[in-house]
């Protein structure tokens, strides 16, 4: 009985890690792809003299 009660709540525990780590690896996937996206805008909107100092 004492058993099955610690084995039940260790499988709880894991259960909740997995899906927890899932999420936070969704969120940090998802903040990359927006930082990315933000980053190449902000390259392809400089002045074409600001583009040409940071090419040199």
């Amino acid at each position: 009985m004492v058993l099955t009660i610690v084995l039940a709540v260790l499988a709880a525990w894991v259960l909740v890690s997995v899906l927890l780590a899932l999420v936070i690896g969704r969120a940090v996937k998802l903040a990359d792809t927006d930082r990315r996206r933000r980053m190449a805008y902000r390259a392809t909107s400089a002045p074409a003299r600001t583009a040409a100092r940071i090419a040199s």
